[in-house]
């Protein structure tokens, strides 16, 4: 057998470094697009992290670099611990802060009673706009499924994950617990949801 050309090996193990190289950083630039940073919280914001007070509007937001930079849509509903949706599907749209930081919101109308596990959810996914019939679709078999399971709230995203996936696209999921109620704010006083 002949032996390689010291030059020639060279060559070839440099090609190789590159071509590895050129693969990493694509599959590790895709996957840091396939994660977004997302948050739920109370407006005004409650003093205690991770708190929403019945009877106040619920914002979710994607914050952080990747806000506004994605090709894709973004939408988000909430659930209960239960798996049960407690607010409709909703766009988020960009937004300028005062500090000057882009984020991606929605609004949700406050809560008129706990909800199960005293946990709201946010399900926050980034699809293809082309996509969303077929996303919308998939979401209410999959409550509806959950549903007749008595499921609970991770199997809810367990099942989207994949589905979201081959639509193109990317979902998330935060929570935050409401508070119990005080003696002075009785359930009747809350608003009821629009």
């Amino acid at each position: 057998m002949k032996p390689i050309p010291g030059r020639t090996f060279m060559l070839g193990f440099s090609l190789l470094i590159a071509c590895v190289a050129v693969y990493g950083y694509l599959a590790l630039k895709n996957a840091s697009e396939g994660r977004f940073a997302i948050r739920i919280a109370s407006v005004p914001e409650a003093s205690v992290p991770d708190h929403l007070p019945l009877g106040q509007p619920i914002s979710v937001r994607i914050e952080k670099r990747t806000a506004g930079r994605s090709p894709l849509s973004s939408y988000a509903f909430l659930l209960d611990e239960r798996g049960h949706q407690i607010a409709e599907l909703q766009p988020l749209k960009l937004r300028d802060l005062p500090t000057g930081k882009t984020v991606e919101e929605t609004l949700f109308s406050p809560l008129g009673s706990m909800p199960a596990g005293r946990i709201v959810a946010a399900i926050v996914f980034r699809i293809p706009q082309s996509k969303l019939p077929e996303a919308q679709a998939h979401i209410q078999d999959v409550l509806q499924l959950v549903e007749r399971r008595n499921g609970q709230l991770r199997e809810v995203f367990g099942n989207l994950r994949p589905i979201v996936g081959r639509l193109g696209g990317y979902v998330e999921l935060t929570q935050a617990q409401v508070p119990p109620l005080s003696p002075a704010q009785p359930p009747a006083a809350l608003p009821s949801p629009t």
